[in-house]
């Protein structure tokens, strides 16, 4: 159970600082946006870690195209949304710049969730989890740890907000782009890491 814990608060690492940024932008608390975000987030890196799972037991063949491309995936998401506060920064038009409605929720969610679907292939190929190899027995483990990494993702997103507010309090008027660029530089070293490493 602890390795799972571990890959949890792993896994919310890039939830986490993404929920310190939109604090810092937003500078206070707003209640169910940023509740429903940080569940969105748990959801998606729970499902994501499933989706991975299953994913490659059901399409092992197309597991190389699925690797291929992910990191790009989220690069793009994060990079559009940073782009999109470091240009709006400084607006007075309701927070145009990132708002959490339900997309920007979803798109951050997704860009967020990406190595979580290539740690579901990855458990696939483990002999531990794999249903195949295994039968029922593989499947418990793995809900198990979707669920320990959905709940490390809620609990430290919601954390983010908070220390993102406190930030936010004494913040100046560059925060929505210095927030922005936290995006950016997260999507940066998602597709860095699996480029080079």
């Amino acid at each position: 159970m602890w390795e799972f814990c571990l890959i949890g608060i792993a896994l919310a690492m890039d939830c986490f600082t993404v929920s310190i940024a939109t604090g810092i932008a937003y500078g206070r608390w707003v209640g169910m946006p940023m509740t429903g975000s940080a569940l969105s987030f748990g959801i998606f890196q729970g499902g994501m870690t499933l989706l991975g799972y299953w994913g490659m037991y059901l399409l092992s063949s197309n597991v190389v195209v699925i690797r291929d491309v992910d990191h790009w995936i989220a690069f793009s998401l994060l990079l559009y949304l940073g782009m999109r506060m470091i240009r709006h920064h400084g607006d007075d038009s309701e927070g145009e710049a990132l708002t959490l409605d339900a997309r920007s929720i979803l798109l951050l969610s997704v860009a967020t969730s990406i190595d979580a679907l290539a740690l579901g292939m990855s458990m696939a190929c483990d002999s531990q989890f794999f249903p195949l190899n295994r039968g029922t027995e593989g499947v418990f483990p793995m809900l198990t740890a979707a669920l320990v990494i959905a709940m490390f993702s809620t609990g430290m997103s919601l954390a983010g907000y908070f220390i993102g507010l406190a930030v936010g309090n004494v913040k100046s008027d560059n925060a929505e782009a210095l927030a922005g660029i936290v995006l950016v530089c997260i999507g940066t070293k998602i597709l860095v890491e699996h480029l080079f490493f």
